[in-house]
């Protein structure tokens, strides 16, 4: 089928579907890299807690943050493209929306990466990084 083919009332439930998978995702997304940000800034650092520490315990959450983006990609894949034979207006609507699902997968796979070994190494890291 062509653009043309596919009726915008049998679309417009699976944009709503896809609108709520990539709204979490963009907000799991965004609120990782912001509270990796926070944890780099002096005043939100708690009393008596060491500033490496600190960063390395925000790995954590970034960490937890790609297991949410990871979750949310999926469920869109799935809820679009169905296991073995998809509705035809799901995976028109999945095929728009490809290009953010590949950016959220990767973005997953690579924050997964990322928080691991700052919560592994985050203290080290944040030594080298920062020296005075």
């Amino acid at each position: 089928m062509r653009d043309g083919d596919y009726p915008e009332e049998a679309l417009r439930p699976f944009r709503a579907v896809a609108s709520k998978y990539l709204a979490g995702i963009w907000i799991a997304l965004s609120g990782t890299v912001i509270i990796s940000i926070l944890s780099l800034e002096p005043s939100f650092i708690p009393e008596g807690q060491e500033a490496s520490l600190w960063f390395q315990r925000s790995g954590s959450i970034t960490t937890i943050g790609a297991l949410f983006i990871g979750i949310f990609a999926e469920n869109l894949r799935s809820r679009l493209r169905g296991q073995f034979m998809g509705d035809i207006y799901a995976m028109r609507v999945f095929s728009e929306v490809k290009v953010h699902f590949v950016i959220a997968t990767f973005g997953s796979f690579a924050l997964t990466i990322i928080g691991t070994l700052i919560w592994g190494y985050g203290d080290l890291i944040y030594s080298w990084s920062f020296r005075n």
